[in-house]
């Protein structure tokens, strides 16, 4: 075998086929031998193994190392054959969009964009500019699911520690050159695809002898410079989706990549790019001194909303652009709210402050799908799930806003669901007979409660009809019930669970009281096996809990910065803050821009701080006399421990 062939198995991956090759590397089909499944595996192009070409290769497996994302491909190792670096990654079969038929209707056109903008808002996030977005570089996989494919120009922020080079001396590596398809006529479909070279250092009408004048050659950058950091002067990117400011040779920035997926959108809509030219001067003239055809105008009869979006994306300035991959991924959101069918969210303001969503509030809720997705996977097989999680992270709404209403439409495939809700309070007993008769139709008496427990069980095991039962804020069986009552309401709650599998039990429980509900029978026995922790809402879900809300009422927030501040304190924790924010910011709000502006954020008294606000506001709107009233009736409003207590309206 010579030093240039590759051997038929690289460590445990087995090579079945060439699937392709581009400037910088080959791509094969292999099999992981060992975990037994097909995996993509490139391999760095022969005559580019200096340690300046290594290093670029190497950016590419950092990039997609810092993202799990399900719209970008998954790297699994980085390795070493032969001194040349190879990339191991999940193989997606499917179509890339650049083969795809164009042009899209308007839905499946914000459907793939809405995806491949957020993978690569997760990019952004995590630091990562993808600089060569195009639609041979997104694919659709078999399972409909679209993917950000090939960070092989990837620049990370971030400083890179340089590879080490190897011990003989490295190859000095050509221009860098990408695969682009060129139109050789304005009028043509695409006709030809070549391999152009774009990287630019120096002067730029240097050229080669190419027989085509789509072809242009410029000097490469030199062994001792690092590719991981682009330099003045340096272009990369695929001539059709550069913006003009990457053609002047400025840094590649967010709003870059921003620019090239508003060209992809572009292209998906209407089957052809903005731009169209016969050699590569006519192209970066028409970018940088031209503005393209809006859709609209290409594409008579396509909702003008996209056609606006797309040219912002397409704007010569770059700070008129959505921002980042997840300004643009939520702005084709709100295309898609308002474009569906799904009915009106309800009246009133969409955030709901200090209170809980309700099961009327469904689909203003969002963030946690993955979590009822989990809850609903264990309420299959078990008859308790205990909810656990800090005091402010979302337990209530989470129950009664998404996972009940779940149940009851059917995804546990249980027949005739009905729903019970409670909160124990200083009777449990007497709120557990009122939740259940509302929900059988019948009245159930507490004496007979406490006297037979196992009468319920009977009469729900005779009943077709499925029962859900949630327990809500169940550490008040601790703070706030009678000691013989809460004894009883276990009993009665180890009833209910014996009917499974035609019931289930569903409670929320603050976290720092869990040890106390621990001693008690039937919960004691049962909470380490059904206790499912709720954690703060991360960095992703976080954004959807702050802008879903108002995208449903087809409002937008007026800076991503608003966007990133909300979604840092939710994040942290400080999710009662963030709503409570967001409902007095949604009361100020410009219906004329259907935007939450960021004056009227500061005005309220900023994301943290809006609640002690308005606090401070209502306190001294107070008369004296009437402060000392309002403290005394807060305090036995709080029980022993810090816990909510429930008093009279009468008593207070």
């Amino acid at each position: 075998m010579s030093d240039g062939e590759l051997p038929a198995q690289i460590d445990e991956f087995r090579i079945v086929r060439p699937l392709g090759a581009g400037a910088m590397g080959e791509v094969f089909l292999a099999q992981d031998t060992i975990l037994d499944r097909p995996v993509a595996l490139k391999v760095i192009a022969r005559g580019r193994t200096g340690a300046a070409a290594q290093e670029r290769f190497l950016i590419e497996a950092r990039a997609i190392a810092r993202l799990q994302h399900p719209h970008v491909v998954a790297v699994h190792r980085v390795g070493l054959v032969h001194g040349r670096p190879y990339l191991v990654s999940e193989f997606v079969r499917g179509t890339s969009l650049d083969q795809i038929a164009k042009p899209l209707p308007f839905a499946r056109v914000v459907e793939l964009g809405v995806a491949l903008c957020r993978g690569l808002g997760a990019a952004h996030r995590r630091g990562v500019l993808h600089r060569d977005i195009k639609p041979a570089n997104a694919i659709l996989g078999v399972d409909g699911v679209p993917k950000l494919l090939d960070f092989g120009l990837a620049k990370l922020s971030e400083r890179i520690e340089p590879v080490e080079p190897p011990a003989e001396p490295p190859v000095e590596p050509p221009a860098l050159a990408v695969t682009v398809p060129i139109r050789l006529t304005p009028g043509d479909a695409i006709a030809t695809r070549s391999l152009v070279e774009v990287s630019r250092v120096g002067d730029p009408d240097r050229r080669t002898a190419s027989p085509t004048p789509l072809v242009r050659t410029l000097p490469a950058p030199r062994s001792d410079a690092s590719p991981a950091l682009t330099e003045a002067g340096t272009r990369v990117g695929s001539p059709l989706y550069m913006a003009p400011e990457v053609w002047r040779g400025e840094p590649a920035t967010r709003e870059s990549d921003v620019y090239s997926m508003g060209v992809l959108l572009y292209e998906l809509a209407s089957g052809r790019p903005p731009y169209e030219a016969q050699t590569i001067e006519d192209l970066e003239r028409s970018v940088e001194c031209e503005r393209p055809p809006t859709l609209a105008e290409r594409v008579p009869g396509i909702d003008p909303r996209l056609s606006d979006l797309v040219a912002r994306c397409l704007a010569p300035d770059p700070t008129a652009r959505p921002p980042s991959g997840d300004a643009l991924a939520e702005a084709l959101e709100l295309l898609r709210a308002r474009a569906s069918d799904a009915g009106p969210a309800p009246p009133g303001n969409p955030y709901r402050g200090l209170g809980a969503f309700e099961a009327e509030h469904r689909s203003l809720f969002f963030g946690r799908g993955a979590e009822v997705r989990e809850l609903v996977d264990r309420l299959r097989d078990q008859p308790l799930v205990v909810v656990v999680g800090d005091s402010g992270v979302g337990k209530s709404s989470l129950c009664r806003a998404a996972l009940l209403p779940a149940i009851t439409d059917g995804a546990l495939d249980l027949p005739g669901v009905r729903a019970a809700r409670l909160v124990p309070g200083r009777r449990p007993l007497h709120a557990l007979a009122t939740a259940l008769g509302g929900a059988l139709g019948a009245t159930v008496d507490v004496a007979a409660l406490v006297a037979d427990p196992g009468r319920l069980t009977r009469h729900l095991q005779a009943d077709d009809r499925a029962l859900v039962l949630l327990c809500d804020q169940l550490e008040e069986l601790v703070t706030l019930a009678e000691p013989t009552e809460a004894l009883a309401f276990d009993r009665a709650l180890a009833a209910i669970a014996e009917a499974f599998p035609r019931t289930r039990v569903v409670a929320t429980v603050r976290a720092d009281l869990l040890s106390r509900l621990a001693g008690r029978g039937f919960l004691g026995e049962e909470l380490p096996r059904s206790m499912f922790l709720l954690r703060p809402l991360g960095f992703d879900a976080a954004r959807e809990a702050v802008v879903g809300p108002a995208r449903a009422r087809g409002f937008s927030f007026e800076s991503e910065q608003m966007v990133l501040a909300f979604q840092q304190a939710a994040a942290e924790g400080g999710l009662p803050l963030v709503q409570f924010a967001l409902a007095e910011l949604w009361e100020a709000r410009d219906e004329a821009r259907s935007c939450l502006p960021a004056a009227a954020l500061e005005a309220v008294g900023g994301v943290t701080g809006a609640l002690a606000r308005h606090a401070d506001r209502v306190v001294d709107a107070l008369p004296s006399g009437a402060r000392a009233a309002a403290r005394r009736i807060l305090v036995a409003l709080v029980a022993q421990g810090g816990t909510r207590a429930r008093r009279l309206e009468s008593a207070l």
